[in-house]
């Protein structure tokens, strides 16, 4: 019997197999679609307030469900994965201004 999986699910059964095949141990997570605000703080490393800030000024996508907020998860980890990128670019150019001045062997 065929079966036709949706391409996230065949690359997730692939990884999965790949690192049984490679001895590791393997679990397997359901994640939500939608996080609450209090639940992007933790994985952010920030206050909840900090958070719903960032939503209310636009910075980071969400919708209402009745009062409270609802984060889409790939709008979370795209947001952070930025600010990493932003944070590095940051440190790297200070970095080479830093040898620019002879302060940085």
């Amino acid at each position: 019997t065929a079966l036709r999986l949706p391409d996230a699910a065949l690359d997730g059964l692939i990884e999965l197999l790949e690192g049984v095949a490679h001895g590791e141990d393997v679990t397997v997570v359901r994640t939500p679609h939608e996080v609450t605000t209090q639940q992007a703080a933790t994985l952010l490393n920030v206050s909840r307030p900090t958070v719903v800030r960032l939503v209310d000024d636009g910075v980071l996508p969400a919708r209402k469900v009745g009062t409270h907020r609802r984060i889409l998860l790939a709008d979370l980890l795209a947001y952070r994965d930025r600010v990493v990128a932003e944070r590095r670019a940051a440190l790297a150019r200070m970095t080479r201004d830093a040898e620019d001045l002879g302060l940085y062997d």
